[in-house]
């Protein structure tokens, strides 16, 4: 157990210093008046529970006051105040040293452990230190209202434990009746609400069957629309077909025409020969007229002598004129032979411009040519969609029976969720009925047990009062039946 041993005081009221060392057993204090003596137990109380509040008691001209008690055990509980501090130090025996501030008007639990005075608590805002008495304080309670007395008795003898389980109780009981009533109209109100939807596992299996099918659905939708873009893509095949046929029919007496070019530019190149030809021809004619005009001019130049041998050159020169000559109407036939196919080849250019165009034709129709399996593959998808399309005629239908195979699966969710919801209220209802049940038990046997302490007694603990067995048939008719009636001492606590 420990003890006072030592007591400081700094500028705490009427002292500036003051020591007091405690002697074991009883310790009076005596002195004559405005001496100190109260402002000592004021200081006592102040560094034990932090009592008086505020900074009225700081010594006059001094800035701040601190007040050390020393435990038998030795540890220091030191108290410090000023306008900018206020806090707790403890020092233990071996030296450690620990600081608490920001406490409010409480006290640290570590200093109420260090001197091991714990004030008593008799209510939720009302404790007594009853280790504790001031100067012209009344005996222990005398100076109390009876209720007050009846709770601080009660609390001490524990009866306090027995008022709060009853009331907590009654509370619990009345609480715990008025969820069981709402969770019995819940129960009535969801099993009403369940009826309709009896038929939910074969919703259920329907909404399961809907939902395959809707997944074939949209699977077969989106084969359709493949299905679309390829058929549109065959009927501008067909048509480029058609268009290429009919090309082609133009194109028909291609290959007589491609004779006729070869015959005409066979006719050119004979064409070209001839103009040649012709060219040769005029120069021998001008050479024919140079020669004349020589033998004009030397005719009479040489008559006799040179006879012979002009004889010679006019012989040599009339043969040659008459190869000339032949040569001559040679071309000129030759010439009239081109003139003749010069007409007939007037539209070679046309004919150009034609065997260009049947060359890209050529190539579009080996295009075409390329193309034709590929038609011929689009046919076949063709019937295949149309075969796809007959058995996806039902497909509304089927889209319906999703739609409302998902209201349902909607409703069987909500329905699930309320059954989950009345199976947690049935939990709970039957927990707390379990808990009446033994909260019932457990007062019962308290009850009993407070007879029979009562009856060993043979007075009551509180106010002293003698128990008879009256008395204890009014208890345990009051336990049993409710609060009213209440015994000595739970007046003030009916509400």
């Amino acid at each position: 157990m420990k003890r006072l041993k030592r007591l400081y005081i700094e500028n705490f009221q009427s002292h500036e210093r003051t020591e007091i060392q405690f002697a074991d057993g009883l310790n009076v204090l005596i002195g004559p008046s405005d001496s100190g003596k109260s402002a000592i137990l004021r200081a006592l109380r102040w560094v034990l529970f932090n009592q008086p509040r505020g900074t009225d008691y700081i010594r006059i001209g001094a800035d701040k006051c601190r007040v050390v008690l020393t435990m038998s055990d030795g540890t220091e509980i030191v108290r410090e105040r000023s306008a900018s501090v206020n806090r707790y130090i403890i020092r233990t025996p071996d030296g450690q040293e620990r600081v608490f501030e920001g406490f409010g008007s409480g006290v640290p639990q570590e200093v109420l452990d260090a001197h091991n005075m714990h004030p008593v608590r008799l209510d939720k805002d009302w404790e007594l230190s009853a280790q504790f008495g001031s100067q012209l304080e009344s005996p222990f309670l005398l100076a109390e209202t009876g209720s007050i007395r009846a709770k601080s008795i009660g609390r001490i003898s524990g009866a306090h434990i027995m008022d709060i389980a009853l009331r907590d109780t009654m509370r619990d009981r009345q609480s715990l009746a008025s969820e069981m009533k709402h969770v019995e109209q819940e129960a009535t109100r969801l099993t009403e609400a369940l009826k309709p939807y009896e038929d939910l596992p074969r919703l259920g299996r329907e909404l399961e069957e809907s939902e395959s099918l809707y997944q074939a659905a949209v699977q077969m939708e989106e084969r359709l629309s493949r299905l679309k873009a390829l058929l549109q893509k065959w009927r501008d095949c067909r048509e480029q077909i058609a268009t290429q046929r009919n090309i082609l029919q133009r194109l028909r007496q291609l290959p007589e025409a491609e004779a006729k070019i070869s015959s005409l530019q066979a006719d050119g190149q004979r064409l070209i020969l001839l103009r040649r030809r012709l060219e040769e021809y005029r120069k021998g004619q001008r050479e024919q007229r140079a020669c004349r005009h020589t033998l004009t001019m030397t005719e009479k130049l040489v008559e006799a002598a040179t006879a012979l041998d002009n004889l010679e050159h006019r012989r040599a020169r009339l043969q040659t004129l008459r190869r000339l000559h032949a040569l001559y109407h040679t071309c000129k036939n030759e010439q009239a032979r081109y003139q003749l196919r010069l007409r007939l080849t007037d539209g070679v250019d046309l004919v150009a411009a034609v065997v260009s165009r049947l060359d890209t034709k050529r190539v579009i129709h080996d295009r075409m040519l390329r193309l034709k399996p590929r038609l011929h593959r689009l046919r076949q998808e063709r019937e295949r969609i149309a075969r796809t399309l007959e058995r996806t005629r039902t497909l509304a239908e089927a889209m319906r029976a999703v739609t409302a195979a998902e209201e349902a699966y909607g409703r069987w969710s909500v329905l699930t969720q309320s059954a989950q919801r009345l199976g947690d209220c049935r939990k709970r209802l039957e927990d707390g009925r379990k808990y009446l049940k033994a909260n019932a038990e457990a007062i019962e046997a308290n009850t009993s047990q407070m007879l029979r302490l009562f009856q060993q007694l043979g007075r009551c603990p509180t106010c002293g009062s003698p128990v008879d067995g009256s008395v204890l048939q009014h208890i345990l008719a009051e336990v049993r039946g409710g609060v009213s009636h209440a015994a000595v001492g739970r007046e003030n606590q009916r509400d």
